[in-house]
């Protein structure tokens, strides 16, 4: 599908990359500490993050999560497996596609992944039992389960936000307040 659908909403990507490690552990994924440079983006400060960024004209949302993830991270996005969009929020004014994708855990040690995107902004892997440790965007308590819902669903997942999630970024984040 290609932008040319959703003709008066702005299209934006988001992409996350899973692991196992060995063991009982819980996956990890690679997130992005976000330290956004335009203004209208600034309620994503140090706040963790999948990678993504804009659809540009002509260009598929698949295709668009991973040039994002190309430009972000540096790695090719064609060394994981079963890239798939699992999840498309519509908003008033955008539609966000939300990819996910799995590593081998022996594809790169911990050490050769890239710290900083070409935003320098940090960049690492959390492991999903220590979720809540972390300052993460508030929706990805919910999304980061259901893109490893082993269910597998054969289409991605449609939902509506009921309110802008600029206006309480960290919803959901226990007893926390970010003032």
């Amino acid at each position: 599908m290609t932008n040319q659908h959703c003709v008066n909403k702005m299209l934006f990507v988001v992409a996350f990359v899973f692991r196992n490690m060995p063991g009982d552990r819980a996956p990890d994924v690679f997130l992005v500490k976000k330290n956004p440079r335009r203004a209208n983006m600034a309620w994503q400060r140090d706040l963790w993050n999948g990678v993504g960024g804009g659809v540009n004209p002509g260009e598929s949302p698949y295709d668009a999560s991973k040039r994002e993830w190309r430009e972000e991270t540096t790695i090719e996005p064609n060394h994981f497996q079963g890239w798939r969009c699992f999840a498309v929020e519509t908003g008033r004014n955008y539609q966000l596609y939300c990819f996910r994708a799995d590593v081998a855990a022996n594809f790169l040690s911990t050490d050769t992944w890239p710290k900083y995107n070409d935003a320098n902004e940090m960049m690492a892997w959390l492991n999903m039992a220590d979720m809540d440790k972390h300052h993460v965007l508030g929706n990805l308590r919910w999304m980061l389960p259901l893109a490893l819902d082993p269910r597998g669903f054969s289409e991605p997942v449609h939902y509506q936000p009921m309110s802008d999630i600029s206006a309480r970024p960290t919803w959901g984040y226990m007893g926390e307040s970010r003032g």
